[in-house]
């Protein structure tokens, strides 16, 4: 929608996904809009009761790019709704950590009215970069761009990823309880953030956050009674209903993780052997050209760079191969005056 008081157009997050799978020229489109108009399109993603978080297309874009990067690797497309879920989960299990820094800087701030009063109220650039970073650490921007986040980013993150790949989900506002499985003083923690994933006709509770490297998932595929053990669910949530019967066991989810895990493993492996071959490809061509016109290798490192990008050990392993060109290039030389 437009918002005629701010100059903007206003949209929603959780469509974007949907609207470039059926309109993959939106993003050009928004460009040329706010070209014309002289306005800026937002992206917006709600933020408990404290406000928002707004994200112009550019950075929509780049992070909906990096997003599909991920899933890409991770997400087999036969999987089932909780298979996704489960791989989605494990991936921010072992790549998220918690943005203690920027919530430890913000806490600072907050205790020194003065702070406080500059970092709300202070049109300066630099100030309004400082208080649009803090706020974005509650972002899914922050936790898929960089991999940090705090909870609320976290379960944005989740709930974005999810959308993609066609699962329904909404991240909850809840208060954590148990002290146990978590390190923020109980006087500290007011607010938390989690998710519901809906599998078949039932919802199901999980906070990512609270299994950040962990390598036991304690916190998943909860019912509402067995997630309101360690959560203070919202009156939002009254409405949610118990499965009456609960479709996996903890076996059957064990089970299940360790197939996502493996899988991302072979995904990982088949993408490596694709380089490998891809490299020896290229390889092979830039061989051609080196004997045919005599190209110099650092042309070749040139050309290579430029054709594909390689890591450090693609790297070493050109090096000695055009090393080994070199040599004998060299060694034919040689010969050649030898026979003169």
């Amino acid at each position: 929608m437009k918002n005629s008081n701010m100059g903007y157009l206003a949209l929603d997050v959780d469509i974007y996904p949907k609207l470039i799978e059926k309109y993959p020229e939106l993003t050009k489109e928004v460009s040329i809009y706010e070209k014309e108009k002289g306005g800026v399109c937002r992206w917006t993603e709600n933020k408990s009761e404290s406000g928002k978080n707004e994200f112009d297309t550019y950075n929509m874009e780049k992070m909906d790019r990096k997003s599909k990067e991920i899933l890409e690797n991770i997400i087999n497309p036969k999987y089932t709704d909780i298979e996704k879920t489960l791989a989605i989960y494990k991936h921010i299990n072992e790549k998220v950590s918690f943005e203690m820094k920027l919530m430890n800087l913000e806490k600072e701030i907050r205790r020194d009215d003065k702070k406080s009063e500059i970092l709300f109220n202070d049109n300066r650039s630099r100030i309004q970069m400082l208080n649009q970073r803090l706020n974005r650490k509650q972002s899914s921007y922050n936790a898929i761009i960089s991999n940090r986040a705090v909870c609320e980013g976290i379960a944005h993150m989740m709930h974005y990823m999810l959308t993609s790949v066609g699962v329904e989900s909404k991240v909850i506002g809840c208060i954590g309880k148990n002290v146990e499985n978590t390190k923020t003083p109980y006087k500290e923690r007011l607010n938390h953030a989690a998710i519901k994933v809906k599998n078949g006709e039932n919802w199901y509770y999980y906070d990512p956050t609270w299994d950040l490297g962990s390598k036991k998932l304690k916190n998943i595929f909860k019912t509402k009674k067995e997630f309101g053990k360690d959560h203070t669910l919202t009156f939002r949530e009254e409405e949610v209903k118990e499965p009456e019967i609960k479709e996996y066991s903890n076996k059957e989810l064990n089970q299940k993780i360790k197939k996502v895990v493996k899988d991302q493993k072979n995904m990982i492996i088949g993408k490596e052997e694709r380089i490998t071959r891809n490299d020896n490809k290229i390889f092979r061509g830039l061989k051609k050209l080196y004997n045919k016109f005599g190209i110099t290798r650092e042309e070749i490192e040139v050309e290579k760079e430029n054709i594909f990008d390689i890591g450090l050990n693609d790297k070493e392993m050109f090096s000695k191969q055009h090393q080994d060109l070199n040599n004998q290039k060299n060694k034919e030389k040689n010969i050649e005056r030898e026979e003169i």
